[in-house]
């Protein structure tokens, strides 16, 4: 099965109450396997799609390191072409905040006091937690 433009949210919604009411029948489940037959057949299709976007993103990549490096040889910020305009351009980001770096810092600014930063880091390390119910999956096979 593949996914069609008509695949819409009123078909997930059309979906859902399906299960719900296959779920609240008693010995209805028969309606039930064909509802995870669907669920499988949908997680199939966005299995398949993640590797053909995996591979057109190598693609890209692999478009892009050339075309970079050919624009930073010959110094071109600006490429225009007649399917587009190619531009370079530099980012700068902040590195990430994990706990090494923050008890690093925390150490750096409260050097005489190890109880303080002992105590921001367990603050930081005992959080509420939120659970979140997902369904997990394993699909047996799939036809490349």
């Amino acid at each position: 099965m593949s996914i069609k433009e008509h695949d819409t949210k009123d078909d997930m919604d059309d979906m859902a109450s399906a299960i719900t009411s296959a779920l609240k029948e008693e010995g209805n489940i028969d309606e039930f396997k064909n509802l995870a037959g669907k669920y499988f057949e949908y997680a199939q299709d966005i299995e398949k799609l993640e590797i053909a976007l995996r591979e057109r993103k190598k693609k890209i990549k692999f478009y892009q390191d050339k075309i970079l490096a050919f624009m930073k040889e010959y110094q071109i910020e600006n490429l225009e072409t007649n399917k587009g305009r190619i531009m370079a351009v530099s980012k700068t980001s902040k590195s990430g905040l994990n706990d090494k770096f923050v008890k690093q810092k925390l150490v750096e600014f409260f050097p005489d006091k190890p109880d303080t930063v002992l105590q921001l880091m367990n603050l930081l390390n005992n959080r509420d937690k939120k659970e979140n119910l997902k369904i997990k999956y394993e699909i047996k096979t799939i036809d490349p």
